[in-house]
């Protein structure tokens, strides 16, 4: 099992943040094992980190390396049996995630993406205003906020202009791999653990300062996500595409020129004097 920890030092909270729950002993919000496990829950988190470590292990001629796929089963296993989530059918998220990891082509050091139709696996089911453990427990449009490893919350919108944020991981998110500008904490940008306000058509560096359905490309600019070779900032390209010099572009493949590992699907490695693309264990 893998633990995970945090610390709080003094609170100093704003009217509207929600402080931590009193309590006599402290333990993680998922805590215990689930009565049963859905199968279907089994082959998601299997096909979220199982399958990807046993792929790049065969690539690599290696050992499968640590995953996090059985303590993804144990906590998205209780929240569906808490009926704070409802779970969809994952096959095609698995479909997707299958052929994201064939070959070895994508091997190396860069991640390889969630294809978009993951985040939309699990639906939360808690309102504005009660307890939550987890931002993907609460209906769209709002995050848990207060919560934490051993911390409830109480889902809300986004934080307005400095309400803290990022002060502790979120647990369901982490183990399904939920991207966080589906599940954001302020309606702007988090820096420095304070929310800044939405930039709106002004000079951005981040996607998260531009209002919904804008990202960033210097300025804020239409479109939640960059088409090939459009303005871009990291991590704001469509799926498939990879933001490189300031740009959406489709990462290179095996056996072209480069200079970074970020233009490849693999990896830059070095070879005869030049540098190409490939798998790079």
């Amino acid at each position: 099992m893998v633990v995970l920890a945090f610390s709080v030092a003094g609170c100093k909270c704003k009217k509207d943040e929600v402080p931590a729950e009193p309590a006599d002993d402290v333990r993680p919000v998922f805590s215990g094992d689930p009565k049963a496990v859905d199968p279907k829950v089994k082959a998601w988190c299997e096909g979220l980190h199982q399958a990807p470590a046993e792929r790049r292990a065969a690539c690599c001629s290696k050992g499968v390396s640590a995953h996090f796929a059985d303590e993804c089963t144990r906590v998205v296993s209780l929240a569906v049996e808490a009926k704070t989530v409802t779970m969809g059918d994952p096959s095609e998220c698995l479909a997707a995630l299958t052929a994201a990891h064939a070959g070895c082509e994508w091997v190396g050091p860069n991640d390889v993406d969630v294809p978009e139709v993951c985040q939309r696996v699990l639906v939360g089911r808690i309102a504005a205003g009660q307890r939550c453990r987890s931002t993907l427990e609460c209906t769209a449009g709002l995050h848990c906020r207060g919560a934490g490893p051993t911390a409830s919350g109480v889902c809300a919108p986004p934080g307005g202009e400095g309400m803290a944020c990022e002060l502790s991981v979120d647990v369901l998110s982490s183990y399904t791999r939920a991207r966080a500008r589906r599940t954001p904490e302020c309606e702007g940008a988090c820096q420095r653990h304070r929310c800044e306000a939405v930039v709106d058509g002004g000079a951005c560096t981040l996607d998260a300062q531009c209002p919904r359905g804008q990202r960033c490309a210097g300025t804020c600019v239409a479109g939640e996500r960059g088409s090939s070779g459009e303005a871009c900032v990291p991590g704001g390209c469509d799926e498939g595409l990879r933001c490189v010099a300031g740009h959406c572009v489709a990462p290179l493949p095996s056996g072209a020129a480069c200079t970074s590992d970020v233009e490849c699907r693999g990896g830059c490695r070095a070879v005869d004097g030049g540098r190409v693309c490939g798998p790079a264990c």
